[in-house]
Formats: structure tokens, sequence, C-alpha cells
């Protein structure tokens, strides 16, 4: 009985021995558990923060290269924007210069041509004015009269009245200054008996000229000669207004040239063409049928003393006065 107490007891502290043991391996795993755990956590975060700091490197790569590539789209976006706009720029340089060439062209084209018709005008004016020079050569002045009477005007105001003449199609008339001084209306008749109410555009008081425009284009218009080529001794005519009788002829020859008038003036020619009151503005014309001056005044009491302004002189003015007319 005390060997089975004893055996017995044995076993039991075997068995509590071995269940010792048994926690004591059981702590040690857990224990070897426990740091592999940790371990393996510990791991997890470090790959974890590998990963977190990998992915947050790749956004920042890929963002970085994004905003790269976004730039790089915008620089090209301008660059074809920049390309597109000197295209544009240099095709409107082409365009334009094409219609400045085309117009360049075009304007020297009819320059020339007006050049040619201006010629051709000038030729057929030549000819005609050598007809008729002949004509007048050969027997009087009556190849010409009728051109010349178509350009001369009478003039009447509220003053009294005068000649004057046509030189520019466009309805300018030449004549004395005193003839309209201190009037308050100014009438124009012409040849074909139309009447037409004048203004005065400008005067030149010293040369005793002024210039009047009617509303009327393609008028018939007398032509200035070369003052400077006059001859003594060559015929001329005087149309005008004589004493109210409108569209009066009269003949004579030049008498003297570059005499000084009552203005102190020197250049007048003097005619002995005879003049009458009214006669003042008409113009004085010679063989070809051109003006070579304006009537102005003769001296009183005396017969053939005629003056007239020298066609340069009017020429000159009037070329002023429609230059500043049309600027």
């Amino acid at each position: 009985m005390e060997e089975l107490k004893k055996t017995v007891k044995r076993n039991l502290i075997l068995m509590i021995f071995l269940f010792s043991v048994l926690l004591m391996i059981i702590a040690v795993q857990q224990y070897m558990l426990y740091r592999q755990t940790l371990e393996l956590k510990s791991a997890f975060d470090s790959l974890d923060n590998k990963l977190t700091i990998t992915t947050s490197s790749l956004d920042d790569k890929i963002s970085g290269q994004k905003d790269e590539l976004d730039l790089e789209l915008m620089l090209l976006h301008m660059n074809l924007s920049s390309i597109d706009s000197k295209l544009t720029d240099e095709i409107i340089d082409v365009r334009n210069d094409y219609t400045s060439d085309l117009n360049s062209l075009t304007g020297f084209f009819e320059e020339k041509q007006l050049e040619s018709r201006q010629d051709l005008e000038n030729v057929k004016g030549e000819l005609e004015s050598q007809i008729k020079t002949i004509k007048v050569k050969g027997q009087d002045f009556t190849a010409i009269i009728d051109d010349a009477l178509d350009a001369t005007v009478s003039i009447v105001t509220n003053k009294g009245q005068g000649s004057g003449a046509i030189v520019d199609s466009r309805g300018f008339i030449v004549t004395n200054f005193h003839v309209i001084d201190g009037a308050s209306q100014i009438r124009v008749l012409t040849y074909d008996k139309n009447i037409y109410i004048a203004t005065a555009i400008a005067a030149h008081k010293d040369w005793d000229v002024v210039v009047l425009k009617i509303d009327e284009v393609d008028m018939p218009i007398l032509n200035f000669a070369n003052s400077n080529n006059i001859k003594v001794g060559e015929k001329v005519i005087a149309l005008g207004n004589p004493a109210g009788y409108d569209f009066t002829v009269t003949e004579g020859i030049v008498s003297a040239v570059d005499r000084v008038g009552p203005n102190g003036l020197q250049g007048f020619i003097q005619t002995d063409v005879p003049l009458n009151p009214g006669n003042s503005g008409g113009p004085l014309v010679n063989v070809e049928g051109r003006i070579i001056g304006l009537n102005n005044f003769k001296i009183g009491g005396s017969e053939s003393l005629g003056f007239a302004i020298p066609s340069n002189i009017v020429s000159d003015i009037l070329d002023q006065v429609v230059q500043t007319y049309y600027e």
C-alpha cells in the first residue's frame, strides 16, 4: 500500500512536471508566436510605409510628369497658335500686296489711258486750233467766233454788269473783281440764254481778278494761251457785253505789251480793240481761239487804248483757286 502511494505520488509528480514542461513549452511557443507576430507587424508596417512612400513618390512623379506634359501641351498649343497667326498674317500680307499691286496696275493702266485720251484730245485740239488759225489767217475770225462765244458769259449784278469767260468745264468763270465788287447777287447769262446764280470763290484784288463758280458741269470752255508769246501787231478779238449788248465781238491788234496799269503792276497788254463799259472781264482771244488776256480797263477820253490782264497771270490765279476748292 505504501508502495502504491509512492508510485502514485511519483506519477503525480511526473505528471505535474510534465504538465509544467508542457506549459513552459506552450508559453515559449506563445512567446515565439508573439515575437513573430510583432516582427511580422513591424515588417508589415515597414512595408506599408515603404509602399506609402513609393506610392507618394510615384504620385509625385506622375503629377510632375502630368504637369510637364500639360506645360508641353500648352507650349505646343501656343506655338501652333503663333504659327497659325503668322500664317494668317502672311496670307493677309500676300493678299494685301496682291490687291495693292493689282490696284497699282489698274491705276497705272487707267492713268495711261487717261494720258493717252488727254494726248489725243490735245492733239485734236491743236489740230483744230491750227485749222482755225489757217482759216483766220486766210480770211477772218469767223472760224473761231462761235466756239469763243459759247464760252463767253454776261455777268449782271445789282451793282452793274460786265463780261466773263468759262475756263473750266466744272463751272469756273473768270472776270474782273470790280465787276462784282459790292454785289449781293451775281447772275451769269450764257450764250445759249441760260441763267445761273454764281458764287465768288476767290479774288486777287491787286490784279483785279475774281473766280466765280456756277452749279453746272460739262460747260464749253476757252483755253489759255501763253501770254509770254504775244507778238505786237497780232490780231485779237474782244468778246463781251458792252453797254448791255450781249455777246458783242470787236476786232483789233496787240498794240504793246508789259504796260504798267493803274495798280502799279507791269505786264498789261495794250490793244486797239474798241472797249466799252460792260467789256470788263471779257476774254481777249487770239487767232487760235485761246485767251491771251482779260479785258480790264481803257483810257478815258481816248480811242483804241484798251488794256488786258495777261492770261498767264489769270491762269495761275485760277489754278490756285481750283486746287484749294477741291482740297
